[in-house]
């Protein structure tokens, strides 16, 4: 009997999830009371679930402006306590914060998420803060802060490089743009041929064409190694 009732819950919050997180609810207003409903859903759920719920709300809010998204975080920061909801959806709405221009209230969001991420020992969720903090140092113009969350998010991928070998290619991309800042050009360009052979391993990488347009770029305005332009525009080309 245990088994059944375990089953049919099971497919009542399988129905749930899918009902309130279909691509079709955009078309209803997502509100308070609909951030309540998805809570619910979410908080009764393992880690799994609750990242493939809040993932899709932040997904589905994305259609409302900025302001409005931010303050339907703010809500369900104010009405959530579980930490592992928090730590799920802070990466979304410091980044939404950044986009309203409150660059300091989103960097307190992202240093929360952080922290919650070491207690939880969430690892992808460590390095994820870590890179969003360099980024946003980056924004900021800091490059020694910048340079201090790449380095910790690099040594995460270095403890855990099965898991996270995947995302090497960005933290050299950050790197070069730290370097960008610095006025240091051939370091930059040292850390975007790095960032290259990463992206390389795989051609049908999603940030190929990216990263292919911002090195050639480089080389077309900062190097006369025409050369490695020629070689890289061909690249785009054919991109």
């Amino acid at each position: 009997m245990k088994v059944k009732f375990t089953s049919f819950y099971i497919l009542v919050i399988t129905f749930l999830c899918s009902f309130f997180l279909s691509e079709n609810v955009q078309a209803q207003e997502i509100n308070k009371a609909y951030v309540d409903s998805i809570l619910l859903i979410a908080s009764t759920n393992n880690f799994k679930t609750k990242e493939d719920v809040i993932g899709t709300l932040c997904k589905n809010i994305r259609m409302y402006d900025s302001q409005k998204v931010s303050a339907l975080y703010s809500y369900l920061d104010s009405i959530n306590q579980d930490k592992e909801i928090k730590v799920l959806f802070y990466k979304y709405w410091g980044t939404v914060l950044s986009r309203t221009g409150e660059v300091e209230k989103s960097n307190k969001i992202r240093y929360r998420g952080l922290a919650l991420a070491k207690e939880l020992e969430i690892t992808y969720l460590q390095f994820d803060y870590n890179r969003s903090l360099a980024m946003i140092n980056i924004i900021k113009v800091k490059p020694d802060s910048a340079s201090f969350y790449i380095n910790e998010a690099e040594e995460i991928i270095k403890r855990n490089p099965k898991q996270l070998n995947h995302v090497l290619w960005d933290v050299y991309n950050i790197k070069a743009s730290v370097q960008r800042i610095l006025g240091n050009t051939e370091r930059q360009g040292e850390w975007l041929e790095k960032t290259w052979t990463e992206i390389d391993k795989d051609s049908l990488h999603s940030s190929r064409g990216f990263i292919l347009t911002i090195i050639t770029d480089y080389y077309r305005s900062k190097t006369s190694n025409y050369e490695r332009q020629s070689f890289f525009t061909e690249l785009l080309v054919d991109y």
